[in-house]
């Protein structure tokens, strides 16, 4: 523009990044050949009427010079954000003591734009006018100035207003990306997730905030959100009640094998366990009773189920157990080491559940067997991983079982899983193992065992033969007759 009165409009964005536009054209790149030129226009911009004195500009800019030495650098850089700002003379005044950003222009600024809005919707009161106000926030003031300490003050500023309304607009999933410790967001999220049912979503949700508090504050959660939790709890036993009385009739068999492995284990032989049976057969219940019989040993015991919460992410399930584990044990983490218990409540708290699992993810399995070799130590270790009701979580389950459970074989521990529709019944991990749905469904068929040992080798219980003509399937692949 050739003089102030040229320009319809100068816009000024700064929050999320910063851009000048001119008669909504933006200034390219190019048009600052002096970086600390834009980083005048961002002070002045900043400033209560876009106006500031020259040695609190000096004492942002050079702050070694003095004001006579700074003189002849604050003349230059003045000419340099004019050039930028459409070689306007009057863009940038120099007058008297004070410096002035187009004093005499039409300046639309983002934060004036947000601070405003914000001040009216807290005033207000109402969630429709919180929202409408956060969605002038376009993200942190001058996320490329992070480190200059003149814009951390106005920047926390911002943001805590930005955080004021997301809480009055009731926008808790947000609210959390900036303040992933509020403790009313947490309880909120957990208490929506029980309004719907979904008790073990919100369990999770505990877990995330109690690792956010310990990691943020070094603190617990308060007696609300143990109350909710508790709330919750609840729930759970009376459920397994009825359905344990009404599915382990004719489960002798079955319930003593259990013990024989429990038993196994707690020598040392880890083993891991896939029980199998279409729904409503009683899985759950199964899964229920080995627990029991676990913590009477004095056993310490984890429980995870898949919810819709977690998505498709495969190890979901059995972050779930860990995170049981680590509510009931809460001392267990102190026990690892700083990088082991980093990655194991990086992963707890939730962060990456669209995590795709390739190539940083042999951190947390070998975080997550640390803390297995740790809860194991003493008398033992259960954990049980059911899919819940989700059959999408099938195969991911598996998998997850398979991969954490090679690693279970030297400690002292033991694995339940309840698949559904079908899959083996019982595996003792030292290398591999198939679970092909053909080769056993409970109830309807007796129990096979298989031992691996390199190869996968299957043994009829039933039969003396090994499967003559037959190869052993590789692991986690279904036949054709599996549906």
């Amino acid at each position: 523009m050739a003089d102030s009165s040229g320009a319809a409009k100068v816009e000024i964005r700064m929050l999320g990044g910063f851009e000048v536009l001119l008669d909504g054209a933006p200034v390219p790149a190019a048009g600052w050949p002096r970086p600390q030129a834009a980083t005048l226009v961002k002070l002045l911009a900043l400033a209560p009427g876009r106006r500031l004195h020259r040695e609190q500009l000096v004492d942002r800019l050079w702050p070694d010079l003095t004001v006579a030495e700074a003189a002849p650098r604050l003349h230059k850089l003045a000419h340099y954000a004019r050039r930028a700002l459409g070689e306007d003379r009057t863009a940038i005044v120099l007058r008297s003591e004070t410096v002035a950003l187009l004093p005499d222009a039409e300046v639309v600024v983002d934060v004036d734009v947000f601070e405003r809005a914000a001040e009216e919707a807290l005033a207000d009161g109402t969630p429709a006018a919180a929202a409408a106000a956060a969605s002038h926030y376009g993200g942190t003031l001058l996320p490329d100035d992070r480190y200059e300490t003149w814009a951390e003050n106005r920047r926390e500023h911002l943001r805590l207003r930005y955080v004021d309304l997301l809480r009055l607009a009731r926008r808790w999933e947000d609210l959390l990306v900036e303040e992933p410790a509020d403790e009313d967001a947490h309880v909120a999220l957990m208490t929506q997730h029980v309004e719907v049912g979904d008790h073990r979503a919100a369990l999770r949700q505990f877990e995330r905030m109690d690792a956010a508090l310990r990691r943020e504050l070094g603190v617990g959660p308060g007696q609300r959100a143990l109350a909710v939790r508790d709330q919750v709890l609840a729930a759970f036993p009376e459920h397994h009640a009825d359905v344990g009385r009404a599915s382990l009739v004719g489960r002798r068999g079955e319930m003593e094998q259990l013990e024989r492995l429990l038993a196994d284990a707690g020598r040392g032989g880890g083993r891991t366990v896939l029980v199998s049976g279409p729904p409503g057969v009683g899985k759950s219940a199964q899964l229920d009773w080995v627990s029991q019989r676990a913590e009477r040993a004095g056993w310490r015991v984890g429980q995870g189920v898949a919810a819709a919460v977690e998505g498709a992410w495969p190890y979901a399930p059995v972050l779930d157990a860990l995170a049981d584990l680590c509510r009931r044990h809460p001392t267990l983490l102190d026990g690892l080491s700083d990088t082991y218990r980093q990655e194991i409540e990086r992963a707890l708290a939730g962060a990456e559940l669209t995590w795709s699992g390739e190539g940083t993810h042999q951190r947390l399995f070998v975080a997550a067997a640390e803390l297995l070799r740790l809860a194991a130590s003493g008398t033992g270790l259960l954990l049980t991983i059911s899919p819940g009701a989700s059959p999408a979580n099938e195969p991911s389950l598996s998998s997850a079982t398979a991969r954490v459970g090679a690693g279970w074989s030297r400690s002292r521990a033991a694995c339940s899983a309840g698949i559904s529709p079908s899959t083996s019944f019982y595996a003792r991990w030292t290398g591999r193992a198939p679970t092909s749905s053909s080769e056993c469904t409970w109830p309807t068929s007796r129990p096979r065992r298989w031992t691996t040992s390199g190869r996968c080798r299957a043994v009829c219980r039933s039969r003396s033969s090994r499967w003559p003509g037959h190869r052993p399937p590789r692991p986690f692949e279904r036949s054709a007759r599996s549906g």
